[in-house]
C-alpha cells in the first residue's frame, strides 16, 4: 500500500473582538492546517458565470459572478466543456490561477482555456506560487464570492503541504452522497450522529496515510441527502468526485475521480505542473500533480485566528478594521495586519 507523510505550512486572516463571526457558506468544524493555523470550508465547490460583476481586491470591478454550490456534494460536471467568455452557464473546472487578475499570467480569466501550461504561470515564472505577491491568482482571495460574504479577501485555497497536514492528521474515507461518490474529510472532535455507521479508510492513527484503497476498506459508506445533513451538521467536509477538464475543452468522462487545486506549483526545468487533492474511487492524495492547463475544482477556505479564538474568553481588547491608501488592514494591540495576517 503506497503511503504519504506529514509536511506543513500556514497562513493567518481576519479576526472579531469577542468572537469571531465566520462568513457566510461557511462549514461549521474548524480544521487544522498546521500546528498552530485553524480553517474552515466553504459549503461548496467554486463556480463561476459570465454574467454580472463582481469587485477585486485590487479596487477593480470585474465581468462575472463567483459563487460556491448550494451543496456539497454539488458539481456541474459536463456542462465545462462550454467554457468561453461568451458562455453564460455556470462551471466549476478551472485552470490553475484562473482568478482574473493578470499578474503576469496569460491565461488568467476563468473561462481560459489556453493549452499551454507556461501561460498559467503566475507572474510569467514557473516557480512562482499563488501566494505572496502573486495571491491575487488565488481565486478566493481576489473575488469576491456572491453568496460568501461578496466581499474579495475572505478566502483563500490551501497549499499542497496544508492538504497533506489535513490528510494526515484527520480521519477520512470514501463515501457515496447523493448517489455521488467523494472524499469525506472528518474534524477531531467528530462523533457519528446516532443511526449512522461510517467505515473510514483512514484513522489518523499514525504518521503516514494510504494514498491507494479498495472497494472494501469504504463499504457501506452510502448517504441520503438527509442523513448527510446530519453528517454536515456534525462537521464532515465532503469532496465530490466533481470529473476534470483536459486542455481545452474535453471533459475526463468519469465520475469516480475529482482534481482539486492548491496554490502550490511543482515545476522544473522540464515540469511544470502543479499540486492540488487527485480523489478517486482507488485512491487519493492530498499532492497530486497535474497540468496547469487542465480544469480542477477549487473548495475555498477561510482563515480561523486560533489564538484570539482561545483568548476572547479572557481578553477586552478589540480588533478594529482600518482603510489606509484604499485597502482594508486589521488593527490590534497597536499593531497593523493585512487581511492575510501579515504584519505591516
Amino acid at each position: 500500500m503506497k503511503k504519504i507523510s506529514l509536511f506543513a505550512f500556514a497562513l493567518l486572516a481576519t479576526l472579531t473582538a469577542t468572537a469571531q463571526q465566520m462568513p457566510e457558506g461557511s462549514l461549521p468544524a474548524r480544521f487544522k492546517v498546521s500546528a498552530d493555523k485553524e480553517v474552515v470550508f466553504a459549503r461548496g465547490n467554486l463556480q463561476y458565470t459570465t454574467q454580472g460583476e463582481h469587485a477585486c481586491a485590487d479596487g477593480t470591478t470585474q465581468k462575472g459572478t463567483w459563487r460556491i454550490a448550494d451543496n456539497q456534494y454539488d458539481f456541474i460536471g459536463d456542462a465545462n466543456a462550454n467554457i468561453a467568455e461568451d458562455y453564460t452557464g455556470y462551471i466549476d473546472l478551472f485552470g490553475w490561477g484562473t482568478s482574473g487578475w493578470s499578474g503576469g499570467i496569460a491565461a488568467y480569466q476563468p473561462w481560459s482555456t489556453s493549452l499551454s501550461s507556461a501561460n498559467y504561470y503566475a507572474g510569467g515564472k514557473g516557480e512562482n506560487n499563488l501566494t505572496g505577491a502573486y495571491a491575487f491568482a488565488d481565486w478566493g482571495v481576489y473575488n469576491a464570492i456572491s453568496n460568501a460574504g461578496n466581499k474579495p479577501q475572505l478566502w483563500r485555497t490551501l497549499s499542497a503541504e496544508e492538504n497533506t497536514y489535513l490528510f494526515v492528521l484527520n480521519r477520512w474515507t470514501m463515501a457515496t452522497v447523493d448517489g455521488k461518490l467523494g472524499f469525506m474529510l472528518f474534524p477531531s472532535d467528530f462523533t457519528a450522529p446516532a443511526g449512522i455507521s461510517i467505515k473510514y479508510i483512514w484513522k489518523a492513527d499514525g504518521n503516514e496515510a494510504p494514498t491507494e484503497f479498495d472497494d472494501p476498506d469504504y463499504e457501506g459508506n452510502i448517504y441520503t441527502k438527509e442523513q448527510f445533513v446530519q453528517l454536515e451538521n456534525a462537521g464532515v467536509v465532503f469532496f465530490p468526485c466533481a470529473k476534470y477538464r483536459l486542455e481545452g475543452t474535453s471533459i475526463v468522462p468519469l465520475n469516480t475521480l475529482g482534481m482539486y487545486w492548491s496554490t502550490t506549483q511543482d515545476y522544473a526545468e522540464d515540469y511544470t505542473c502543479a499540486l492540488g487533492w487527485g480523489v478517486g474511487k482507488y485512491t487519493a492524495n492530498p499532492a497530486s500533480f497535474g497540468d496547469r492547463a487542465f480544469g480542477r475544482s477549487v473548495r475555498l477556505v477561510h482563515d480561523v485566528d486560533s489564538k484570539t479564538a482561545l483568548n476572547n474568553a479572557t481578553t477586552k481588547s478589540k480588533a478594529q478594521k482600518v482603510v489606509k491608501d484604499g485597502q482594508v488592514y486589521i488593527l490590534r494591540d497597536g499593531e497593523l495586519f493585512n487581511i492575510l495576517g501579515t504584519k505591516q
